[in-house]
């Protein structure tokens, strides 16, 4: 059985060029803050990310360039 999930994301950028992804499924919230989440979004526009994780924030210092993800929280949105 396959079953197509419905996400409706929102990106909001802030002055420190942080960016955050809120991904709003029917049971859940979730809500992704990172750096450089362009190729992130465009993976999840085109359902083609098998899993996301947060990084190591000592390692968050590198290439400010790449791509970083700095949280990962996720809500219940209260629709069962």
């Amino acid at each position: 059985m396959s079953h197509k999930w419905i996400f409706h994301p929102d990106v909001v950028c802030d002055l420190l060029d942080l960016i955050t992804l809120t991904l709003f499924f029917a049971t859940h919230t979730v809500m992704i803050e990172g750096r450089n989440l362009r190729p992130v979004y465009e993976a999840l526009l085109h359902q083609k990310v098998d899993f996301i994780q947060e990084g190591d924030l000592e390692q968050s210092e590198g290439d400010q360039a790449e791509t970083f993800i700095f949280s990962i929280e996720i809500e219940e949105s209260g629709a069962a």
